[in-house]
């Protein structure tokens, strides 16, 4: 499989743990926001999700807290990120 995007922490990041706080950090300051436009949008609890680029988990965590009975399913190209999502 050929990587392909615009997002590799392996080539712009030479702390991968420094990158992962930073998109914690992300996740956290951009939320407020996310929900307004998810509300705006039509999102309801129950409904069926996906999530393109999950990287570790922090918005995935979010999202479930938000709508604890969605589903959702997550998607993520990059395994080092997937596993972080799964330890985390």
């Amino acid at each position: 499989m050929t990587r392909s995007g615009s997002y590799d922490i392996h080539k712009l990041h030479r702390d991968e743990s420094a990158e992962i706080q930073r998109l914690a950090a992300q996740a956290r300051l951009g939320w407020e926001k996310e929900v307004r436009t998810l509300s705006w949008s039509g999102l309801e609890n129950g409904m069926s999700l996906i999530e393109l680029g999950s990287g570790p988990g922090f918005v995935t965590e979010a999202l479930l807290a938000l709508v604890p009975k969605s589903q959702i399913t997550c998607l993520e190209i990059d395994t080092m990120l997937l596993q972080k999502a799964e330890q985390y």
